[in-house]
């Protein structure tokens, strides 16, 4: 109730700012137009046209124009207020302005619907009218049996035609008129009298009733995901989708979207059976637990629609079952009031064809970019989750560890590849010219030196004075590294004898 109170006070706050800039924007036009052209002894005046476009389209109440205005020494031109008013009734009343005929009647008796279970059937028209409207002209039929919905509870009415040997009458639309189905044509048949056979365009029937079916469920998800505050408060049902209103004190958000649209494809699965209660009482269907539209009206008895937890008044057309809906998916969300909310949705072949158009759209886009790779890698890079696959990033190794008691066999192999590369590059520091493998070489005299020590040492001693010479030059030789390995390069050296 707090949060309910607080919107309506945020709301009316914005109005209140909205129209008090517009009003001091308008005053101080005035007083500059008055500076320009002065006017003495004469109070300023806020003409009544814009009076009452704050009113009209800024909600901004008269009074309150007349109060800000009196504090800033205005004055408010009531008369033109009024007129404007005048002007804006004479428009409505002239844009619905429609003349009727009398009823032409051919044969006496009620009218029966049978929609609930047939979408064709035999029958007569029983009266007929002509009617203008912005000069233009159709004519409306009230047949004895008709499966033809007349448009009410925020379903729209059926399309179809009359048929019969000599000709075809197309129906554009059926509407509700004193409890019965009024069908609009453009032409009256050439004999009225004549036996007919209604059809119901079956397509669009079908499409009718998976989206009616679809609020009832919508409704049942939006209470068990917002809240029981919830209530219906309007509807709109047709074959291309659905539209419906509820109370909600704020702004849905996507992630409870996603839950509502999860919640009604769930029980879509379930393939739940209509449960259909026609002429039932009143107490009756309290007692199951039905709700009732926000406004509505109801007699003693009423018929009751019920999809599982779903328990409803209603009197319109529903699918069999809830698999026939398909899928459903919520197309957008927004404010039409302070406290009610507008979802509206598609089912069934909408979502088809909405699917394919934005697989087109990532075709396209994707050869527009020169076919790029596949953006699910860099989504799952992005939100953390690992390819799967059976390498595993070195990062890793401490979470394998835990999990299998000891390092992996591919994490060591990794980590003694790097220490083998730290090691050359450590080497290569103490080198003019580097080289792509390291390889430690013995050099060439030292190796036959010790080779002849270890073979005879005492001739290696009676030897040692003439080896002098080899070994001195053996010391003085600087060895030069190149990439094909070692060399033995010889530098210009003084020998003299001790």
């Amino acid at each position: 109730i707090g949060k309910v109170i607080k919107e309506e006070e945020d709301s009316f706050l914005r109005t209140l700012d909205k129209g008090i800039a517009l009003l001091d924007k308008a005053m101080e036009e005035m007083k500059s137009s008055n500076t320009q052209h002065p006017t003495p002894n004469t109070p300023l005046e806020l003409s009544g046209v814009e009076a009452f476009r704050l009113f009209d389209t800024y909600g901004f109440p008269l009074d309150l124009t007349e109060l800000i205005c009196r504090e800033n020494g205005f004055t408010v031109n009531e008369a033109e207020f009024d007129a404007e008013m005048q002007k804006q009734k004479d428009r409505a009343r002239n844009a619905a302005q429609v003349e009727n005929s009398d009823w032409t009647e051919l044969m006496a008796g009620e009218q029966q619907f049978v929609g609930y279970d047939y979408t064709e059937y035999t029958c007569h028209i029983l009266r007929y009218r002509k009617v203008t409207q912005k000069k233009n002209e159709h004519y409306e039929l009230v047949l004895d049996n008709t499966p033809f919905y007349g448009e009410m509870g925020g379903q729209v009415g059926d399309q179809g035609v009359l048929v019969n040997e000599n000709e075809t009458i197309d129906v554009i639309t059926t509407k509700r008129e004193n409890n019965q189905s009024v069908h609009i044509v453009k032409q009256l048949p050439k004999d009225p009298t004549a036996e007919f056979m209604a059809c119901v365009d079956v397509d669009a029937r079908r499409a009718i009733e998976s989206n009616h079916t679809c609020t009832h469920l919508l409704d049942t998800a939006l209470r068990e995901v917002l809240g029981t505050h919830v209530e219906q408060r309007g509807s709109l049902v047709t074959a291309d989708g659905l539209r419906f209103d509820f109370s909600h004190f704020e702004k849905v958000t996507p992630e409870q979207l996603r839950e509502v649209e999860h919640f009604v494809n769930e029980k879509i699965r379930q393939n739940i059976p209509l449960e259909e209660f026609r002429d039932c009482p009143i107490e009756e269907a309290k007692e199951m637990g039905a709700i009732a539209l926000f406004g509505e009206k109801y007699g003693d008895r009423v018929r009751v629609v019920k999809f599982g937890d779903s328990v409803e008044f209603c009197g319109g057309c529903h699918a069999k079952a809830t698999g026939q809906l398909g899928m459903v998916r919520i197309t957008s969300e927004s404010s039409i009031a302070a406290g009610i909310r507008r979802i509206e949705a598609i089912t069934g072949k909408e979502v088809e064809a909405m699917c394919d158009m934005m697989q087109d759209f990532m075709t396209d886009l994707r050869s527009l970019l020169n076919n790029a790779p596949d953006r699910a890698q860099s989504h799952r890079r992005e939100q953390g989750i690992a390819k799967p696959s059976g390498r595993v990033p070195l990062d890793e190794g401490k979470g394998i560890e835990a999990e299998t008691g000891g390092k992996s066999q591919g994490n060591e192999r990794r980590e003694s590849h790097f220490r083998h590369l730290a090691a050359r590059r450590t080497k290569r520091q103490g080198h003019r010219i580097p080289v792509a493998q390291p390889v430690p070489r013995t050099p060439a005299r030292g190796h036959w030196l010790r080779r002849e020590r270890q073979a005879d040492p005492h001739r290696f001693a009676e030897r040692r004075h003439r080896g002098r010479r080899k070994k001195c030059r053996t010391d003085c030789a600087r060895g030069s590294q190149t990439d094909s390995g070692r060399r033995r390069r010889s530098v210009p050296f003084r020998h003299s004898r001790r």
